[in-house]
């Protein structure tokens, strides 16, 4: 009767274990939700802001023309770069960050890129000649995540949209070929 009895609190005991750890899981994922949730707005509230809006217009709009002019290349070289003149850094750091959360599964990589809506992809390519010498510069390993960021934004919207992706791809050969002219 005794051995009955201690087999029936084992099997109790076995039993509110599983369920316990079941009732975990359970809050554990949940609490991976919010987590992930509360990336995404931290993501947004930046990238809707006017500071964000500032380096990605300069990234666009006036870096072009700012790459021609040789003193602005130089300051590239200075230590510590003048971020109040090179804005297309901030942008460019903005994105390695974000690159790093999504490598490390802090906030998962699809809704971010989603979320995103193609904005990695349009500032790297925007960024590229700048990326290119700051590497020159101070090493290759420099924005590596903000690069893979973008070709995973770029490959997300090739899979979702192959056709607009194609369309892109040639609209960056025609402007190629027309710098090269």
């Amino acid at each position: 009767m005794i051995t009955a009895l201690q087999s029936a609190a084992s099997v109790g005991t076995f039993l509110v274990f599983v369920i316990t750890a079941t009732f975990a899981l359970r809050q554990l994922r949940s609490s991976n939700r919010s987590n992930q949730l509360a990336g995404l707005q931290a993501v947004s509230a930046h990238s809707n802001g006017s500071e964000f809006e500032r380096w990605f217009k300069f990234a666009l709009k006036e870096l072009p023309n700012r790459m021609e002019d040789r003193s602005f290349r130089e300051g590239l070289k200075d230590y510590p770069v003048d971020r109040d003149v090179h804005l297309e850094l901030r942008l460019a750091n903005w994105y390695e960050e974000i690159g790093i959360l999504a490598k490390y599964g802090v906030v998962h990589e699809a809704p971010l890129i989603e979320f995103l809506r193609g904005g990695p992809e349009t500032a790297w390519q925007a960024l590229q000649p700048t990326m290119s010498l700051y590497r020159d510069i101070w090493g290759p390993s420099y924005f590596r995540h903000f690069e893979e960021l973008a070709n995973r934004s770029r490959a997300f919207y090739q899979k979702l949209d192959p056709q607009r992706a194609r369309a892109r791809v040639g609209e960056k050969g025609r402007q190629d070929e027309e710098a090269a002219i």
